[in-house]
């Protein structure tokens, strides 16, 4: 008789009748498998695994929640009407934590980092910044959205939000009397900027979205990746030419 420690059967996580073999045989103490009355987490049922022979691993148990099924009671129980809401409320929430990523910009665009922080690892941390509201309700509340423009707006908001924070910091207490010519180009062509890397990098959270939505399964981040490296290295592009065409962008947008 193999140990109580070797057998599939002591796996918390795979629970059910109908295996092959009776798991009576072998001994698991049932101080190892949790209650019946205690529902595992979403996801983490031997039910999720798409190798799984349900054949062989028989019924469901009733307290065990798969993410699809997570993810159907989700959608049920927010209305069109609710999921608006909370999507003008992630917005201005966007804008919020923007703010906070642009206070963050400015420190660290006045540190020694130099060339290699303004053009690589400045870009790429606004960016995904800009996203992570977005982002983050994807990944735990993805049923939230029902469009990908809400997600989109998410994005701009929060764009429009970090490029205003940033050019008030960078105009009226970063630079001292700024020529005229400036302030304009700052709150148009810095402003299209922040707002192009935001839609580009919504596109992948667009696409994650999509995926988890269509398969029922849980977000990928992985799926967005090629989105997001885009929007930083075209921010990245425009901040080294900045450098390169003026010392007074030096600070970066």
């Amino acid at each position: 008789m193999p140990k109580s420690n070797d057998s599939v059967f002591n796996e918390p996580h795979f629970r059910g009748d109908g295996f092959v073999g009776d798991p009576s045989d072998v001994a698991a103490p049932a101080a190892q498998l949790p209650e019946p009355d205690e529902p595992l987490p979403v996801g983490q049922g031997a039910w999720d695994e798409p190798a799984l022979s349900h054949d062989l691993a028989g019924e469901r148990p009733a307290e065990v929640q798969t993410y699809a099924q997570w993810l159907e009671a989700g959608l049920a129980r927010i209305s069109w009407g609710e999921s608006w809401g909370i999507t003008f409320a992630l917005s201005l929430g966007s804008g919020l934590w923007a703010v906070i990523g642009a206070l963050l910009s400015q420190v660290q665009s006045g540190t020694a980092g130099g060339v290699l922080l303004i053009v690589v690892f400045g870009p790429l941390a606004e960016e995904m910044l800009k996203a992570a509201a977005a982002l983050m309700t994807i990944e735990k509340w993805p049923y939230v959205f029902r469009s990908p423009s809400q997600i989109v707006l998410c994005c701009i908001a929060a764009a429009v939000g970090f490029a205003a924070l940033e050019n008030l910091l960078y105009l009226k207490l970063y630079t001292s009397e700024p020529p005229e010519l400036l302030i304009r180009w700052r709150w148009t062509v810095c402003v299209l900027l922040h707002v192009t890397g935001s839609v580009i990098a919504s596109l992948g959270l667009v696409r994650i979205w999509r995926k988890t939505m269509e398969t029922r399964q849980p977000p990928r981040v992985s799926l967005g990746t090629p989105y997001f490296i885009t929007a930083a290295t075209v921010h990245g592009i425009y901040n080294f030419l900045a450098i390169l065409a003026n010392p007074m962008f030096a600070g970066g947008p």
